[in-house]
């Protein structure tokens, strides 16, 4: 809009291909939104799903092509300031600004609930990891913990019949002896 002003005011330094540009950018952003695709800085872009935020992306999209239809007019008319070309041209395009501002805050409205559920998610998810993890640690210490009695009772057990094994060894010494005598 100030662009085509300036440019409607002798401003040498406005390039008007570049302004009619900006226009056809404006444009393809809401394509995008709707269709979903690239958008700026190839960041992609999911198609808008839904049916009242389509609407009204549709409607921004056809008052940007109208603005586009009364700019061009305009130019060719040359039509200034207080003329209701002009009336026009202003109109619109505060249409667009208002109806704009209303969508990103519907979007942003709703992006946000999405980030609320993506961390519900997440925190889920870490939750679980950690029941998980806690229950294998858990597991393995007792594990270690059985095989740990285990390898003591195998101690006891052992240092048992080292011990009989030695009682036997002096029975049969002494038996030895006794057939000796």
């Amino acid at each position: 809009h100030l662009r085509l002003e300036e440019h409607m005011d002798g401003k040498a330094t406005i390039n008007i291909n570049e302004v009619w540009g900006e226009l056809d950018k404006a444009v393809r952003i809401v394509e995008v939104i709707l269709k979903g695709g690239e958008a700026e800085h190839s960041m992609l872009l999911n198609r808008l799903e839904d049916g009242s935020l389509r609407v009204r992306a549709k409607n921004i999209r056809s008052l940007l092509l109208e603005f586009r239809q009364i700019a061009f007019e305009r130019l060719m008319k040359k039509a200034g300031i207080g003329s209701a070309v002009e009336e026009r041209f202003d109109n619109v395009f505060v249409t667009i600004l208002n109806k704009t501002y209303a969508l990103e805050r519907l979007l942003e409205a709703e992006n946000s609930l999405f980030v609320a559920k993506s961390g519900r998610l997440f925190n889920g998810i870490f939750l679980t990891w950690i029941i998980v993890i806690t229950a294998a640690v858990v597991g393995i210490w007792s594990s270690e913990r059985g095989r740990r009695r285990a390898k003591d009772d195998l101690l006891v057990a052992n240092r048992q019949l080292q011990s009989q094994a030695e009682e036997l060894l002096e029975h049969r010494e002494h038996l030895v002896q006794l057939v000796g005598e």
